[in-house]
């Protein structure tokens, strides 16, 4: 019997990006492999396994199109990471990953906000839910208050 030498080293490459909250705790892990495999022909095979998540805004997203071009960055929505109770609906926290192109920052306390967690004010500003909410009771109590007085 012969000895037989593999002349195909086996690659493999395992990436995983791991996202982290203000906080300081993990968001998600999630995960690329890489890896050759050789065929009983000789010839030689890449393969990529990649895992994708589907983030909030329903954009499936994956850490290879952080390289892509354009890049997809993505950010995380301080809204939906936590418990909210509105009338009968209760919310659960979710992860809360956004794509950064559709997610918009408020203009009242600066935290990034996804397409549900934000609302167009009367001046043409983006703000979440709650500080939505104080700037509309804000600009009622204006109206209520205060005229305009033409001289």
């Amino acid at each position: 019997m012969a000895n037989h030498q593999s002349q195909n080293p086996s690659t493999n490459h395992s990436t995983t990006t791991v996202i982290w909250d203000a906080n300081g705790q993990p968001v998600i892990a999630i995960g690329l492999n890489e890896y050759i495999v050789s065929q009983p022909d000789g010839s030689m095979e890449s393969r990529r396994l990649s895992h994708n998540i589907i983030l909030v805004d329903g954009t499936g997203w994956n850490p290879g199109m952080l390289t892509s071009n354009p890049p997809i960055y993505i950010g995380i929505c301080e809204q939906c990471r936590t418990f909210s109770v509105s009338g009968l609906r209760v919310r659960r926290p979710s992860h809360g990953l956004t794509t950064l192109a559709r997610a918009k920052i408020c203009a009242g306390c600066g935290t990034l906000c996804c397409p549900h967690h934000r609302k167009l004010g009367s001046d043409n500003k983006w703000r979440c839910l709650s500080c939505a909410k104080r700037h509309a009771a804000g600009w009622l109590l204006k109206r209520i208050f205060f005229t305009k007085k033409e001289e």
